[in-house]
């Protein structure tokens, strides 16, 4: 109830913004006329906008209890009964803020359309009027979902969305009546007016369209991450439903401005085609009102890269995991399938398909595009699960990583084996061998799919699930030792030179306290600082490293070093000790080298000390580990010329997702 509720006083806002933009913009390019039937028409559309912005700031007022009973978890008719409440939920919230400066923009407009003003200060209160309009716009996105991004772009584009949509929508019921109206009493200087009018309006409304396309195209990308997030959540299904709804109203538009616009100006078939027109803009503003309740339903629907896909589909697209095409079994009959239907396709046009009409050309085109779409979707779809993207909810810790670990050791090394390469002894007489899980699988199989075999098995393989034994947080948990796993064997390339502008491999977080005792996180230092995170082991080289690193006072930097200290000193350093094996556990993980991959019989790779340089970003970008590498950052020389590198480096990815997906 209270969602519904919400969603309605969404669309009256919104609709009433329109009205109040779209109307008075239209007015202002339409122009004066001294025609008796065109003067008429202007002032019945001069009197909406004050009937508009009254619509608009009903709608606010209702959306403050709707907002508090969401916020409160309390019945709507139980926030109405008490006043001292809400009131201390618009003094008290950012959302009672802003809804304050929507209401009160929204009483300039009603107060600036309501006055009547002579014809030479028409265009100064239109002017005003729009200008507390674009307030109210501006303070509605503060309380959107652009609000809560930690990208600055977000508002201002969403912004810009807003007002194109409401100069698009809001005009075309003045359109409408424009049409009709001259329809049933056409003459050479009204349609000359009208038709005039109505090409100004085309051009502005052709810039919105192509601004509300750019602009909903940001918006959507910024909030949706992936095909799940696409097609599995709510968000992601209404934003679908808006630009099918969209584009749907965009055809209708771009019939009325290529079949009736060039001829509205000639009186002898006005009659008949200002109809049509009218008829069809009807059905365009009927579409644009969907749009904006698709809309407003969005506004207060989590976005999908903050909710959980359910993926429905029994396949999902992976360009990675089924490139090259032509390697695979089907691949060189679909290429030729595909290649075929071009062909046949390019023949027919070049041999009198031209002379065909546009219909059946573009009907000719399109089904050879969706043939040879079709065929490449086959070729790049691989099985699915309910499960695929789903995200988890364990962060990639350390302390999850030695979990996930100790799970593995329990239930997956008779199959997979005490190395993980799929060489284990229970495996060997199965019809499917087990994974080798040293190789790279997050190209094929996403950590959803690794978590819905985990919980169900694999029946082909003969793997079993472990839903009764193995809780949600088990199976994350042994995803994240995986990701691990599996990215030691992709980190042996790493080396005591750094390659600059070539992050890939994120750094496992872990907690530790500070030397005061405060909690703190290792990607606390994300967008403050790289990290020197070293772990000395018996190594005294690396004890002198830590010693000097931190000693010098490189800006920009910080030294962490994890496992107990001999001495009884305080050092220059970060030191941790609490939950050391765990952390320490989890880099030896990443410490393998193209020298030496570790005892194929074992899951860990024990080393005796070892340091890793982390960027300011969150990413491990080089290594030492003395033991192979004698030389290193003996020198601290070395580790300072990079260290100030990277900090010149600017941001290349996003840092590295705490949760593997």
């Amino acid at each position: 109830m209270t969602a519904a509720v919400g969603a309605l006083a969404r669309l009256g806002a919104h609709l009433g913004l329109a009205l109040v933009i779209g109307l008075t913009v239209f007015l202002a390019l339409a122009g004066a006329s001294a025609d008796p039937l065109v003067s008429h028409w202007r002032r019945r559309c001069g009197m909406l906008p004050a009937a508009a912005a009254a619509l608009f700031l009903a709608a606010v007022a209702l959306a403050l209890p709707v907002q508090a009973a969401a916020t409160l978890e309390q019945p709507i008719r139980a926030l109405l009964g008490q006043p001292a409440l809400l009131r201390e939920f618009a003094a008290g919230t950012q959302y009672g803020q802003v809804w304050a400066l929507r209401m009160a923009a929204g009483a300039a407009m009603l107060a600036i359309a309501v006055i009547p003003v002579r014809s030479g200060l028409a265009a100064a209160r239109a002017a005003a009027v729009l200008l507390a309009a674009a307030a109210a716009a501006a303070a509605g996105a503060w309380s959107g979902h652009a609000a809560g991004s930690e990208a600055p772009y977000l508002l201002p584009v969403q912004v810009a969305h807003v007002l194109a949509v409401t100069v698009w929508v809001g005009a075309l019921p003045a359109w409408i009546a424009l049409v009709r109206g001259i329809a049933a009493a056409p003459d050479a200087g009204r349609c000359a007016y009208a038709a005039a009018a109505l090409r100004r309006f085309s051009r502005l409304a052709a810039a919105c369209v192509a601004l509300i396309i750019a602009t909903g195209a940001t918006l959507a990308w910024s909030y949706i991450a992936s095909q799940g997030d696409l097609l599995g959540t709510l968000y992601g299904l209404l934003v679908c439903a808006k630009v099918a709804v969209l584009a749907a109203a965009l055809a209708v538009a771009n019939r009325v401005r290529g079949g009736y616009l060039a001829g509205l100006g000639d009186p002898a078939q006005a009659g008949l085609l200002y109809r049509r027109a009218g008829t069809l803009v009807a059905a365009e503003f009927t579409l644009a009102l969907v749009v904006l309740a698709l809309a407003s339903t969005l506004g207060q629907t989590t976005p999908a890269n903050h909710a959980q896909p359910y993926w429905w589909l029994p396949f999902r697209i992976s360009a990675a995991a089924t490139w090259p095409i032509w390697l695979l079994p089907s691949g060189p009959y679909a290429i030729g399938a595909a290649a075929a239907l071009a062909l046949a396709a390019g023949v027919w046009l070049a041999r009198g398909g031209r002379a065909k009409p546009l219909r059946t050309r573009l009907a000719v085109g399109a089904g050879a595009l969706a043939g040879i779409g079709g065929l490449l979707v086959w070729q790049l779809s691989v099985p699915a699960f309910p499960d695929t993207y789903r995200r988890s909810e364990v962060a990639y810790l350390t302390v999850s990583i030695a979990h996930g670990q100790a799970s593995y050791e329990a239930h997956c090394v008779m199959c997979h084996g005490g190395g993980g390469l799929g060489d284990g002894a229970a495996g060997r007489p199965l019809p499917r061998p087990p994974a080798n899980l040293s190789q790279p699988h997050t190209a094929l199989h996403t950590a959803g799919d690794m978590y819905w075999w985990m919980g169900h098995g694999i029946p082909r393989s003969e793997m079993p699930g472990f839903a009764d034994v193995l809780t949600e947080e088990d199976r994350w948990d042994l995803v994240n030792f995986l990701r691990a796993f599996s990215q030691g064997f992709q980190a042996r390339i790493l080396s005591p030179k750094m390659v600059p502008y070539r992050p890939w491999l994120g750094a496992p977080d872990f907690y530790y306290e500070s030397a005061d005792g405060t909690p703190r996180q290792l990607k606390d230092f994300r967008g403050v600082s790289a990290v020197l995170l070293v772990f000395p082991g018996g190594d005294a080289r690396l004890r002198r490293l830590a010693q000097s690193a931190a000693s010098a006072g490189w800006p920009q930097f910080a030294v962490i070093v994890v496992g107990q200290e001999a001495s009884t000193e305080t050092p220059p350093y970060t030191v941790v000790t609490r939950g050391a094996g765990e952390i320490r556990g989890s880099y030896d993980l990443l410490s393998r080298t193209v020298a030496n991959r570790g005892d194929p019989q074992r899951i860990d790779i024990p080393r005796d000390g070892m340091a890793f340089l982390i960027d300011r970003f969150g990413y491990i970008r080089a290594r030492w580990i003395p033991e192979e590498e004698a030389d290193g950052w003996s020198d601290p020389a070395g580790l300072r010329e990079q260290v100030a590198a990277l900090n010149r480096e600017p941001q290349i990815l996003p840092p590295p997702d705490e949760h593997v997906h």
